[in-house]
């Protein structure tokens, strides 16, 4: 390993005149869980981090990246290291990268190792007023054992040009992959691609674009080729203070070649959207939108088909001192639906503000009419939250939610129902306290309530430490139910405590606790120590 970190050092450019040198290390060890009989042997981790950046010439920039990760696994396991080097050289128009990871995956047993030698290359150039040009290439050689062996290639091509809001584009990649018991596979793909948007008359806006692929795949025994047309257009305006619209239309018209078949299948796809906004006196705005959206069937499907209008109007405004309400309608009617043509309705209710100057107020009532649905034709949703902060050092939060379903509006039964209560203490800028509980029922199940209890703490002394504790407890499984091997009541409880001190102004030290019980007898006690530092 350590040979593995230097001689990367001795090669990389630059290094003898490097004006600036970074990196970082880090290491971490985790005890292995107590109620494990297998495990013995905590995990250590390593991690470290190298830059060395120069100038070279005129504008000419190298650096030098390594990142290695070493791990020491638990008793029984493989030992885990993986280096990554890689040099950058940038300058005036172009640019050009290199990547090399040598790693082995090891799983305990040699002839199931996977050895990789992962190389990866980059150029790019841009002239002052040109084209951006850029070519990545790829190769990656698997082994597994001493028989099974495979090899990655890919190569890209791009080609990138926009003056003003004009673009162009056009990209070609090539993979292949060999292995040792078969003949190769050959995936092709190109792309051309164009855009540009113009301004027009009365505040308008218009936006056009066009994409075209083909992929070519070759495999033992098969050959195949898609081509795909990808046509885009758009256009908004404003031609008057109070009305705004927009329209979008995108299509994907596609054809498949695959072995086998007499003719080639064609598909197409449409998606189309308009919406315009009236606001004729302020805090108030009406809606009317236009969604349609058809495909062609596949693989012998039903042709798919999405149409519906959709109408919303909306007010806000004060209702009281700082409380703002806000009422939102909406009708949706589905044409053309799989199950003939139909509507929907929803109404929106919220106030949101400061009644008092220590208290705070959200209040939210949500329906939904689902004309011509049986059963549970309504669908409702509630929800209150209020914080209260009498004093600069205290805070108490309250909040209520629930879901609901009726088949008539004077029958509703609540399905979903939540409660959370929360108090924080905050006596100093470094230190903190906080503790709640929150009670859950889903009364389809049950009746009773399932308790979840929390308790936080977290202290800070500047340029020193930082402590920070977390407790929670909560039942095992749900009320009502029977869980296997769990005690009346039984309850599962968390403990966490992490601890962090700053050794310099790079340096720090870290250690972690957890401890936790699931009900059922079983305590699992994890702890942790970490040391990193930056240079």
């Amino acid at each position: 390993m350590r040979v593995a970190v230097i001689l990367p050092l001795v090669l990389a450019p630059g290094v003898a005149t490097a004006q600036i040198w970074s990196g970082s290390a880090r290491l971490d060890y985790q005890s292995a869980p107590t109620n494990s009989a297998a495990a013995t042997v905590g995990t250590l981790a390593q991690q470290y981090y190298v830059r060395i950046y120069d100038r070279l010439f005129y504008k000419n920039e190298a650096t030098f990246l390594g990142h290695f990760a070493y791990r020491t696994a638990q008793a029984g396991q493989p030992v885990d290291f993986r280096p990554r080097y890689e040099w950058q050289l940038t300058g005036y128009g172009y640019g050009g990268r290199l990547s090399y990871e040598p790693y082995t995956i090891r799983r305990g047993d040699p002839n199931l190792d996977e050895t990789h030698r992962l190389l990866r290359a980059g150029l790019l150039a841009q002239p002052q007023g040109g084209p951006r040009l850029t070519y990545d290439t790829q190769r990656n050689k698997q082994e597994r054992g001493q028989s099974d062996a495979a090899l990655d290639r890919w190569n890209s091509y791009a080609l990138n040009w926009q003056h003003g809001t004009t673009a162009l584009s056009g990209t070609f990649s090539r993979q292949v992959r060999t292995t040792s018991d078969s003949a190769g596979i050959i995936l092709e793909t190109y792309r051309t691609g164009s855009s540009t948007d113009r301004s027009l008359p009365g505040h308008h806006r218009v936006s056009l674009g066009y994409g075209y692929n083909r992929t070519w795949e070759r495999r033992p025994g098969a050959l195949g080729a898609q081509d795909q047309h990808t046509p885009t257009a758009g256009i908004s305006g404003q031609p008057w203070q109070i009305l705004n619209w927009s329209a979008q239309y995108s299509g994907r018209f596609t054809k498949l070649a695959p072995t086998g078949q007499l003719g080639a299948a064609h598909y197409s796809d449409h998606l189309a959207s308009a919406t315009a906004t009236l606001g004729p006196v302020p805090g108030t705005s009406l809606a009317l939108s236009r969604y349609v959206e058809a495909n062609d069937p596949r693989a012998g499907d039903s042709t798919r088909r999405t149409d519906y209008w959709q109408g919303r109007l909306s007010t806000e405004g004060r209702f009281y001192r700082q409380i703002r309400g806000m009422a939102t309608v909406y009708r949706i009617i589905y044409a053309g639906a799989p199950s003939g043509a139909r509507y929907s309705d929803a109404y929106f209710v919220s106030l949101r503000g400061k009644p008092q100057a220590h208290a705070e107020l959200s209040a939210e009532l949500a329906l939904a009419d689902r004309h011509g649905t049986q059963p549970k034709r309504f669908a409702g949703n509630a929800s209150l939250n209020t914080r209260l902060q009498p004093t600069s050092s205290w805070q108490w939060q309250i909040g209520y939610s629930a879901l609901s379903a009726a088949t008539a509006l004077d029958n509703f039964d609540i399905s979903e129902e939540s409660f959370s209560t929360n108090a924080q203490y905050t006596p100093a800028a470094n230190l903190s306290v906080s503790g709640g509980v929150s009670w859950r029922r889903n009364r389809l199940v049950t009746t009773s309530w399932n308790p979840v209890w929390s308790a936080a703490g977290t202290c800070r002394w500047p340029s020193f430490a930082n402590i920070s504790l977390n407790y929670s407890r909560r039942p095992t499984g749900v009320s009502g139910v029977t869980i296997p091997g769990a005690r009346n009541g039984a309850r599962s409880e968390t403990l966490l405590a992490d601890v962090l001190v700053w050794l310099g102004p790079r340096t720090t030290i870290s250690a972690n606790y957890n401890r936790g019980s699931d009900g059922r007898g079983l305590e699992n006690t994890i702890w942790g120590l970490g040391l990193s530092t930056q240079f």
